[in-house]
């Protein structure tokens, strides 16, 4: 038997990824729900723990359910014409990256020092895809609260 094994058999799982820091773009453009569903695909792909996966989803869909109130009681409070309220909506999307980010940069990290590779997000329209799935929920909230 040799001194040195290898670390990774042919049993390993093998790890997938999109690159973390466009899932910035996702949140910015897309919305929180956009980010929810590439975010989770890509803590699936990763192989990311269960409990922090659920933490995740269960924060997602508290905050989708929860911003379009808070903007709303925002737009009740200021001038109607004000962005406050737009500003604070994109900033909780933005909130919610940061979790996704804190979460995935460590295995995502791992994964290039290991595989050295990364999807992009444009395989297959599938950001842009999941992006306008993301306006076509934020959208309508926004109309709503500014009419």
């Amino acid at each position: 038997m040799s001194k040195f094994q290898p670390l990774l058999s042919d049993d390993s799982q093998r790890t997938e990824s999109y690159q973390i820091a466009n899932l910035f773009y996702v949140a910015l453009f897309g919305g929180s729900v956009a980010l929810t569903i590439l975010g989770i695909q890509n803590c699936r792909m990763l192989k990311i723990a269960k409990p922090a996966k659920l933490l995740l989803l269960i924060g997602s869909l508290l905050l989708i359910v929860i911003k379009p109130v808070i903007a709303y009681l925002i737009v009740e409070r200021t001038l109607p014409g004000s962005s406050l309220a737009f500003c604070t909506y994109k900033l909780l999307d933005l909130v919610l990256f940061l979790a996704y980010y804190h979460v995935l940069k460590i295995p995502y990290r791992l994964h290039l020092v290991y595989i050295a590779e990364y999807r992009l997000l444009s395989y297959r329209g599938l950001g842009v895809a999941i992006c306008l799935i993301g306006l076509a929920v934020d959208v309508p909230v926004l109309l709503a609260m500014y009419s």
